[in-house]
């Protein structure tokens, strides 16, 4: 895990985050019905920065269910664990890791959430593979993430990941197939893989 954090940089990246204007150009509901989530399910939300799906991930999922908020970023979790402790939220559980490395038994999870992560994944081969081994049989790896061509959040697709792109190496991989491509914002695309 990397640990080399700029701190001043990243805190500044990271009350990008807090956005207002971001729920305008990726709204929640779209993202929470491609889940399909239900009470009592095991959800990762990977990559969750400060939040943005983590709290409505554990609303949909209530008391019964869990949420595993994922992020390498010391400051981002610091941050989140402090939030989810003042909303006295008991189902998030705020945790060290990335897409290629999450600390979850093997066929654990119902859900995994990619939300604007593939900027920060080098291998997504890997990556797919880690999702592979968390989630149930039929578990659903729900990927959104920014246009291209689409905002000033698009900066950071520098790696050229678009969605034709990422569906293409999921299920080359032989581990995934397609159970819908849906917009989930006027910036964004989404993709929702079902674990084989």
């Amino acid at each position: 895990m990397e640990e080399n954090w700029d701190h001043k940089s990243d805190w500044e990246r990271l009350k990008r985050l807090d956005n207002p204007d971001r729920e305008a150009l990726l709204p929640h509901a779209p993202v929470l019905d491609a889940l399909n989530l239900e009470a009592g399910m095991q959800v990762a939300d990977i990559g969750a920065g400060l939040g943005y799906f983590t709290f409505s991930l554990a609303i949909a999922v209530r008391r019964e269910g869990r949420v595993l908020a994922v992020d390498p970023n010391p400051l981002a979790r610091e941050e989140l664990k402090r939030r989810v402790e003042e909303a006295r939220i008991h189902n998030i559980f705020v945790q060290e890791g990335s897409a290629g490395g999450v600390a979850a038994a093997d066929h654990t999870l119902d859900r995994a959430l990619w939300h604007a992560l593939l900027h920060d994944v080098a291998h997504i081969a890997k990556a797919g593979r880690e999702m592979h081994r968390v989630l149930k049989q039929h578990g659903l790896w729900v990927i959104v993430d920014w246009r291209l061509e689409s905002s000033e959040w698009s900066r950071f697709t520098a790696q050229g990941w678009d969605r034709a792109t990422v569906e293409r190496l999921v299920v080359d991989s032989g581990q995934f197939r397609v159970k819908d491509v849906f917009e989930p914002g006027p910036a964004a695309w989404g993709i929702v893989f079902e674990r084989q």
